[in-house]
C-alpha cells in the first residue's frame, strides 16, 4: 500500500515553514503540489479549496 501524502489546508498555513512541500517518494516524479514552494504552494492550496488567494477578479470599471 502506497503512502498517500497528507497536505495541510490553506487556513493551516501560519508561517513560511508551512509552505515547504513534503517532496515526492524516491523514484517517482513529483506533482506540482509536491514540489511547489512559497507563494506558488500557497496559491495551489487555496485553489484546492476554492479560494482565490490573489483576488484575480477584474477591477470595477463602472467609474469611468
Amino acid at each position: 500500500m502506497a503512502n498517500t501524502p497528507v497536505f495541510q489546508k490553506h487556513a493551516e498555513v501560519k508561517s513560511p515553514q508551512d509552505l515547504l512541500p513534503p517532496g515526492a517518494a524516491p523514484g517517482t516524479i513529483p506533482t506540482d503540489l509536491e514540489q511547489a514552494t512559497g507563494l506558488e504552494r500557497f496559491e495551489i492550496l487555496g485553489k484546492m479549496q476554492g479560494i482565490d488567494v490573489f483576488d484575480m477578479k477584474p477591477l470595477d470599471a463602472s467609474r469611468l
